[in-house]
């Protein structure tokens, strides 16, 4: 089922098909088994974000080769399977704090258009514990899903530094494994449930074999470590879409922050000018291309 919704982009960029697709996303088993309103068409987002490197280019962290490829690939296979919604493959982001893993991924939810919804490792573990037992407890993915009534968002799920338990690794992985997530049954709930269209990105600060079991399921596992520029490179980009936001407009349009962006690492390319000086720079040279205020 879909829905047409008017939508604009910049000028000579590729545009997919004007639509809003959705998807039903539970199937109850029992007349009374409870759905969270997801047996009805739910929406599912993102196609501003699939034209080639329209997102890779505006996530600002270019030296983080590995995920930068992973969404290019994961927008390219969207596009050439005919899918006009955002999703990629499960990430596990693996370093010690201060790297931004978390601002990384509600950055990448922010330039996709789709909602981001954070929980814990321990919530996992709540999870697993009742699967195979008639509960009411609500998995992770089916609560973002209901949250958001959105049936592609991105789960920021933060491992910190401990590991799940055996029962509750298995547990997620198979919540992960895009193979087997189409029909997800929930004993408890009496429903089968779509997961597939969820994105997961996964942070730790070690390896661990909960992360073994998300790699064995096809999750990418992206080593990232703090440099002498992330803190530059973090502090352009929060540049660049508040300049792009101006006037009412979205930062969910990637070439816009993505264009603003390239300039200002053009033209300080050495330098760590103060923050009204990228501001008074990107806003010249938005309005010199006709963005205006």
């Amino acid at each position: 089922m879909t829905s047409t919704r008017p939508r604009s982009a910049p000028s000579g960029t590729f545009v997919i098909a004007d639509v809003e697709p959705s998807v039903q996303v539970a199937f109850p088993i029992e007349a009374d088994a409870p759905t969270f309103g997801l047996d009805r068409p739910t929406r599912l987002l993102g196609a501003t974000a699939l034209p080639p490197d329209a997102l890779p280019s505006a996530t600002g962290l270019d030296h983080v080769l590995d995920l930068r490829s992973l969404l290019a690939d994961a927008c390219h296979a969207k596009v050439m399977a005919g899918r006009n919604w955002f999703g990629h493959p499960p990430i596990v982001l693996v370093g010690e704090p201060g790297f931004g893993r978390g601002a990384l991924a509600h950055r990448i939810a922010d330039l996709a258009g789709v909602p981001l919804v954070a929980a814990a490792g321990a919530e996992t573990e709540a999870t697993a514990e009742d699967v195979g037992l008639r509960t009411m407890n609500v998995p992770v993915p089916i609560l973002a899903m209901t949250l958001t009534r959105c049936a592609n968002p991105i789960v920021l799920l933060d491992l910190a530094d401990r590991d799940l338990t055996p029962l509750a690794s298995r547990r997620l992985a198979e919540m992960l494994d895009h193979t087997r997530t189409g029909r997800w049954l929930h004993e408890g709930l009496r429903c089968v449930f779509d997961l597939s269209h969820v994105s997961w990105i996964v942070q730790a600060s070690r390896r661990s074999p909960t992360i073994a079991a998300i790699e064995a399921v096809g999750g990418r596992v992206i080593h990232v470590a703090a440099q002498t520029d992330v803190r530059e490179d973090l502090r352009r980009l929060s540049t660049a879409q508040e300049v792009a936001r101006r006037g009412g407009r979205s930062t969910t349009e990637p070439h816009l922050v993505g264009d603003i962006l390239a300039e200002l690492q053009r033209r300080f390319l050495r330098d760590s000018p103060s923050g009204r000086s990228l501001w008074d720079y990107a806003v010249a040279f938005a309005d010199e291309r006709g963005v205006g205020a």
